[in-house]
């Protein structure tokens, strides 16, 4: 059976190494990612490629955000659900009917959850790369969730 790893498409021919480079990595990660698949386009994995780079040296939960982290220890041992809360408000882009939609829960619940994240975070969510580290920082955590230890 054929497997196949493409690059993004690139002008010049100073840019072959680039693609061949970028042609293994979707290959490579994209048959760990799905190995049911055959083709592996490097759009398709270039996010699971980036925290793969991240951790390579460190491990996700060194490189995450540091309270966040504790938010989760503290949604452990107080069955908050401030941690999935937080997720869920930042996957529904800060909307807050969506978010309490997916979670079933009140508008003044989340309302209530949320003023409790912020305060816990220290943080009025409103910084664009703090939200940013932020999803990545569930990402991370995810990814060291369902992957056994490097």
């Amino acid at each position: 059976m054929l497997n196949a790893g493409f690059s993004r498409k690139m002008l010049g021919h100073f840019n072959f190494r680039r693609q061949y480079v970028q042609a293994s990595m979707a290959l490579e990660t994209g048959k760990r990612k799905n190995p049911a698949l055959s083709m592996h386009h490097f759009n398709s994995i270039a996010l699971d490629y980036i925290l793969d780079q991240a951790t390579k040296k460190l491990p996700a939960y060194m490189i995450c955000h540091e309270k966040l982290l504790s938010l989760k220890y503290a949604d452990e041992s107080n069955h908050s659900h401030l941690y999935e809360t937080l997720r869920s408000f930042l996957e529904h882009h800060q909307n807050i009917a969506r978010t309490s939609e997916a979670l079933y829960i009140h508008r003044s619940t989340l309302l209530y959850r949320m003023d409790k994240i912020r305060e816990f975070l220290n943080s009025d969510l409103s910084d664009p790369a703090e939200l940013l580290y932020l999803m990545l920082s569930f990402h991370l955590m995810a990814l060291e969730e369902n992957q056994p230890s490097r």
